[in-house]
């Protein structure tokens, strides 16, 4: 409101005014103001807004590739010791031992009766069936020996020269037990022949077979029992 163009406007206006009043017909002319020039209206400068830094665009370049993620290597399973296996030692192969043969060298054959077997010395001579088991100290518990006459007859034993105890067990032709005369003792060192006891059979018989004595009660064998010869 201050400005030089309304200080002018106002003292024209109370110009006009003054002169009316005087009745004055005609006024003296006054020159017009000169019409200010509107200066230019000062336009706020618009405080710029700061502009708001943008990161620069990542150019799109060839996509790295995605670093892979490390598979955590699974820990190695101990594999065990083996146990050493022992070496086996080498069984020696075991010699075929032959058939030893009989102190007398007689033949042998084996004999079974019910659930025992024996291995029998056959003395089917004369001079084999007098000297049968004599002399011997001892028969092993799965042999015996053998008699063989050459036809059925009562048979007439004794214990001359052995030294252990034996089972008598008289046979027929049929392989048949006919009967046992158990437990026969060895005589007393000394003893003259005619003192021996004599053991006979109950029937007339082929065969006799001696063996340890308790063995023919122990396998059961009685009168009844049947034989089977297998030579060897």
């Amino acid at each position: 409101m201050n400005s030089p163009r309304w200080r002018m406007v106002a003292a024209a206006a109370i110009l006009a005014l003054a002169c009316a009043a005087c009745g004055q017909s005609s006024a003296p002319t006054w020159p017009s103001p000169p019409t200010p020039t509107p200066g230019p209206t000062a336009t706020p400068t618009p405080t710029p807004s700061p502009t708001p830094t943008v990161p620069p665009t990542a150019t799109a370049g060839p996509m790295a590739p995605p670093t892979p993620t490390a598979t955590p290597a699974p820990a190695p399973t101990a594999t065990p010791t083996p146990t050493a296996t022992p070496t086996p030692t080498a069984t020696p192969t075991p010699t075929l031992t032959p058939t030893p043969t009989p102190p007398s060298g007689l033949r042998e054959a084996r004999l079974t009766i019910g659930d025992a077997t024996f291995v029998v010395e056959i003395a089917d001579t004369r001079e084999a069936r007098n000297r049968g088991l004599g002399g011997r100290d001892a028969l092993d518990a799965d042999r015996g020996m053998w008699f063989v006459f050459e036809q059925p007859q009562w048979a007439t034993f004794w214990m001359r020269g052995v030294r252990f105890p034996l089972d008598i067990v008289w046979v027929t032709d049929e392989l048949v037990v006919s009967g046992v005369a158990s437990n026969v003792p060895p005589p007393a060192p000394g003893t003259p022949n005619s003192e021996l006891t004599i053991y006979n059979s109950n029937v007339q018989v082929r065969y006799v077979l001696e063996i340890n004595a308790g063995l023919a009660a122990f396998h059961g064998i009685v009168p009844g029992s049947e034989i089977a010869v297998e030579d060897l």
